[in-house]
């Protein structure tokens, strides 16, 4: 999957898990996260022009790929998206999170202190788990997997 064919293989992906029955609970995120990576800005304005009606969890893992991959632009994205719902403003601000910390802890401050006070509040929590899941305690390597 690159950003040439990333809808293609959703689409393709999608007639299979319909066609077949088969949910592939175990797949969709990762190939949502992959999603992220190689069309992070794409798909999630493909998916805010519907209002994200139907693509919520696609969006929430599209935006955690997306931060592991480009932390500063997935971080500015998130932060002109004003006008979305308030709950999937606060899912989004946890991916948005879990992905900059996962790869590069350092930009999760810049992020962080990028935010309003209200947001700064809620993320704390999010931060501070995220960054220990990750492995990023006491100069460790990130815990991928």
């Amino acid at each position: 999957m690159d950003s040439s064919n990333w809808q293609e293989v959703m689409d393709q992906f999608a007639a299979v898990t319909r066609d077949t029955g088969r949910l592939n609970d175990d797949l969709w995120p990762k190939m949502l996260i992959r999603v992220g990576q190689v069309a992070g800005k794409e798909a999630l304005n493909d998916w805010l022009e519907q209002d994200f009606e139907g693509f919520e969890t696609h969006a929430q893992q599209a935006l955690y790929g997306w931060a592991m991959k480009d932390p500063q632009a997935a971080g500015e994205w998130y932060l002109n998206t004003e006008g979305i719902r308030d709950r999937l403003h606060g899912e989004l601000l946890s991916r948005v999170i879990g992905g900059i910390a996962l790869m590069n802890p350092g930009e999760l401050t810049k992020f962080a202190a990028s935010l309003s006070e209200d947001e700064q509040v809620r993320s704390v929590g999010h931060s501070v788990w995220n960054l220990m899941k990750n492995g990023w305690n006491r100069g460790s390597e990130p815990m991928v997997g």
